[in-house]
């Protein structure tokens, strides 16, 4: 018996064992991944309903959504305030689902195009003036931007009309 030649069918089969767990492992993160990013996917718009549940569930915060998307000039200091929490809650749910953009690059767009939509009213604009200071200096850089593109959106359509 040749212990050379047993040997290194050893190693071969060794060297098959650890491929194969190779491959295993890299189909478990696969799906581990995909698991967590649904995860991100589901918990951002769960949040985001919860929000709008309660702006569609009571008649008043909905007249204020209202009133500040459509109207601005015409709230009063209450409307201004319970507009700046339904802001307060909706930045937030934003910011921590673009703190997870690693983890779903997608997603990222989906948080930008949010931020965007908040930003078709002055109101919105100018709470997040008022608040920018009080989130993560790297995401109110990302916000800032996106409310100068908003106001040289708003500033091209008023030029035009």
């Amino acid at each position: 018996m040749n212990w050379n030649a047993i040997g290194a069918i050893g190693e071969v089969v060794g060297a098959a064992g650890v491929i194969a767990s190779l491959v295993y492992l890299a189909v478990q993160i696969r799906q581990n991944s995909a698991v967590a990013r649904l995860a991100l996917h589901e918990n951002y718009i769960t949040g985001v309903r919860a929000i709008f549940d309660n702006v569609h569930a009571h008649p008043h915060l909905y007249r204020v959504w209202r009133l500040a998307t459509n109207s601005p000039d015409e709230m009063s200091e209450e409307d201004r305030e319970q507009f700046g929490m339904l802001l307060y809650a909706l930045f937030n749910r934003i910011h921590l689902g673009y703190q997870a953009r690693e983890v779903d690059p997608f997603m990222a767009q989906k948080y930008l195009a949010d931020i965007d939509s908040a930003f078709t009213g002055t109101a919105a604009q100018a709470w997040w003036s008022r608040q920018r200071g009080t989130f993560d200096p790297a995401f109110a850089e990302v916000v800032d931007e996106r409310l100068r593109r908003a106001q040289a959106k708003q500033q091209s359509a008023e030029g035009a009309a």
